[in-house]
């Protein structure tokens, strides 16, 4: 995530780190606080206990999770619901 504009994490975090590459959020209006807003979700973390809902608003679509590793295929409508419940990852660190 670091490479694609996300913040370095410490290794043994259970955070999970996001990152929106492209919205499909209808701006109300023009003024600069809409994309204020809108740059507030761009990225972020999920802690515990906390979830990020996404309704997909396109006919037909695609989810990437981890680059190209998988994805997932979206239709109009479909939602998407994303935490950081997964099982822990074992991460084997050199020692300096």
């Amino acid at each position: 995530m670091a490479a694609a504009g996300g913040r370095r994490m410490e290794a043994r975090s259970s955070d999970l780190q996001y990152l929106i590459r492209e919205h499909m959020i209808e701006k109300a209006g023009s003024g600069t606080d809409d994309e204020e807003e809108l740059h507030k979700v761009d990225q972020g973390m999920l802690t515990s206990g906390e979830q990020l809902h996404l309704r997909w608003n396109s006919q037909k679509g695609r989810i990437f999770i981890d680059g190209g590793h998988l994805s997932q295929n979206l239709e109009l409508g479909d939602e998407v619901l994303i935490n950081n419940r997964a099982p822990p990852l074992h991460v084997f660190l050199r020692e300096s």
